[in-house]
This record gives C-alpha cells, sequence and structure tokens, in this order.
C-alpha cells in the first residue's frame, strides 16, 4: 500500500478515529527462490496497526489533524505506538493505558505475492476492547469535522459503547459520521449481541465500508453483495463496499449502484490497503470532492 499526495486545494482538517490500536509484528517470506536459502533467518518488524490505528496513521500522513482513542495496555508494544504517534504529530492525550493487559499486537505473515496471513493472536487480555466511555467528552466530539469507527469487537467490552456515545454526539452535531464495519468472524457468521451492538452503530453512520464479501454479505445474510449493499444502504447511507482488486462497489441514496475501478499496480503488501482507503476517502470528502472522486483518490492512497 501507499499514501498518496495530499490534494492541491488540501487543507487540515480534525478527524477523530475511534476504536481498535495495535502493533503488527511483520514477517515478510522470500518473494522469490532466488532470495530463499536453506536456512532463512527473518527479522520481524513493527509496524503500528489495527484498523482505526491504520486509518489515524494515513490520515496523519495525508496532513489532517488527527485525534486517536485507543486503549493500550502497560508494555513495550504501547511505548512503541505513542512514540509512533508522537513522530507523526499526532496526540496521545487520548491514548488510554490499562494495568495488566496487553497492548494488541498480532503477527502477520507476509507472503512471496504480498498477501498477509495473520498467524493468531497472543495469549493474554487486550486492552484494545476496553476504551472507557468516560473518555469521550461531547467538547472534543463537538471540535471535530469528522468521525471515524472501527467496528472491531463489538461482542464484547467497552469500546464498542465508547464508540457508540461518540457517534451520538457526532449525529447530534452533524459531523459527518464513518465506519469500518471490520467484522472478523472466520464462520462468516454474528452473534445476536455483536449484531444488535453493530446495528445501532450501522445506524448513525453516513458512510458504510467494508469488504463486499467478508463483512457486507455476512452481515446482511446476502449472497449477492450488491443486494447486500443495496439493503444496508437503506436510501440513507452511502454504502462502499470493497471488491479487492476489482474496486469498489458504491450505493448511494436514491441513486443506481455504481462501480469505480482500482488502480493496477504490482502487489507488495495488502496489510492496511482497506484503513489506508478509509483514510483516502475521508480526506477527498473533507477536502470538497464528489463521492466517485473520493472512492477514486480512496483506492489510490491503498494501491
Amino acid at each position: 500500500m501507499s499514501i498518496t499526495k495530499s490534494l492541491p486545494t488540501n487543507k487540515k482538517h480534525l478527524v477523530t478515529v475511534i476504536g481498535d490500536a495495535a502493533v503488527d509484528i511483520l514477517v515478510r517470506l522470500p518473494r522469490s527462490n532466488a532470495e530463499s536459502v536453506t536456512f532463512n533467518e527473518i527479522t520481524p518488524t513493527l509496524s503500528p496497526g489495527g484498523t482505526a490505528g491504520n486509518t489515524a496513521f494515513a490520515l496523519a500522513k495525508l496532513g489532517d489533524d488527527v485525534s486517536l482513542h485507543a486503549s493500550v495496555g502497560s508494555d513495550g508494544y504501547a511505548e512503541y505506538l505513542k512514540t509512533q504517534l508522537t513522530n507523526h504529530n499526532m496526540q496521545t492525550r487520548y491514548i488510554h493505558t490499562m494495568r495488566n493487559t496487553f497492548t494488541l499486537h498480532v503477527t502477520v505473515i507476509v507472503d512471496h505475492i504480498g498477501e498477509r496471513h495473520f498467524a493468531g493472536l497472543h495469549h493474554g487480555e487486550f486492552a484494545s476492547v476496553y476504551y472507557p466511555q468516560s473518555k469521550i467528552r461531547q467538547k472534543d466530539i463537538a471540535g471535530s469535522q469528522w468521525l471515524h469507527a472501527s467496528g472491531s469487537r463489538f461482542d464484547y467490552g467497552t469500546t464498542r459503547k465508547s464508540i457508540l456515545k461518540a457517534m451520538k454526539y457526532a449525529k447530534e452535531r452533524n459531523i459527518p459520521i464513518s465506519l469500518d464495519l471490520n467484522l472478523r468472524n472466520p464462520s462468516n457468521s454474528l452473534s445476536n449481541e455483536y449484531r444488535k451492538e453493530i446495528s445501532t452503530a450501522i445506524n448513525m453512520a453516513d458512510y458504510i465500508l467494508g469488504s463486499a464479501e467478508d463483512e457486507i454479505c455476512t452481515y446482511t445474510n446476502k449472497k449477492d453483495y450488491t443486494e447486500a449493499s443495496i439493503e444496508l444502504s437503506s436510501n440513507v447511507r452511502t454504502v462502499i463496499a470493497r471488491l479487492g482488486e476489482n474496486g469498489c462497489l458504491v450505493v448511494e441514496p436514491n441513486k443506481t449502484p455504481y462501480q469505480i475501478e482500482s488502480y493496477k499496480v504490482p502487489v507488495v503488501n495488502t496489510l492496511g490497503a482497506g484503513d489506508v482507503h478509509n483514510a483516502g476517502f475521508i480526506h477527498a470528502i473533507l477536502n470538497g470532492m464528489r463521492i466517485p472522486n473520493a472512492v477514486r483518490y480512496g483506492n489510490a492512497a491503498a494501491a
């Protein structure tokens, strides 16, 4: 993935992002037989991660002011994340540190064609699902030009309640709200609790972004992603259904669905591409682009 340049009319906007911040431990496999030997010593690298975290860092790289609300543990991964936030001119005042918990960290294996494989979460309790509602204040949300949230782990913890509280404050002030569904469920099914909570968030969002088949079809229980996206839109919100190398299907209220093609570039690493797409789209809308061109800008940012 890459970050496209800021727009010619670029202005700084304050975007509040709330959800999961993590550290990705990247293990890159040899890209060809020429790079491979009998014994490969691979040194992992660290990178800021999490759906909300990736989007926040991408927005900062595009020139926006970003307020990231997330929980971290009391460990070295948390210190790494805070250092990265400072290095990218992002505030750390809304980062909540929890004792006796781990910062969410994920081992990601990037294969020879650039595709990602999650090696599973490490043992222990993760702080990311326990962002306290007390950290969400009306005046902080009121000062934002945009609110973006992640739908990750809406089945337990306090972060989901904090997200809904922030969305309520934003809705009361007509601040645009985007939600990345981020439904991570290998069985392609949602518990009743998850569906109930994420439905509340969806009903407050102006823009829904997510994988067409893995997330939007899963939520709507439909096999056809166009039908699923239309149902999710319900003529009241814009749905951007990501189709991988085929771009995005866009459903705007009271308009015929249309597809925006992706940019054809060599695949290096797909990790976080959808999150960066979120950032590009938000940045473009805030700088005056209409939805079709904003989706194209998001595609360019993620390419």
